[in-house]
């Protein structure tokens, strides 16, 4: 599967475009076993979102949906929460 990249934000962090994999491969950590994930990676930076397809219910187009629905979201700077510090 791959996704019009027009419909990916930039990377976060750097600013590149990011790439969708659909069938991306990883090796799980309590068995050993092969399986897919819908990953986002920014080929720069290498930022990256991995969602396995057994941690999902539906089919893998809405699993790749819900992931990209995920990347693009972003913190809105105006209504972003200011830390302030205490004296002790």
């Amino acid at each position: 599967m791959s996704a019009d990249r027009s419909i990916l934000k930039p990377c976060p962090f750097c600013g590149n475009l990011p790439e969708l994999d659909a069938k991306r491969g990883f090796r799980r950590i309590g068995d050993g076993t092969i399986a897919n994930a819908v990953s986002i990676t920014c080929g720069y930076c290498e930022a990256e979102m991995t969602f396995p397809h057994s941690d999902f219910s539906g089919p893998v187009e809405q699993l790749a949906d819900y992931l990209i629905d995920q990347w693009n979201k972003r913190v809105d700077s105006s209504t972003q929460a200011q830390g302030t510090r205490t004296a002790d």
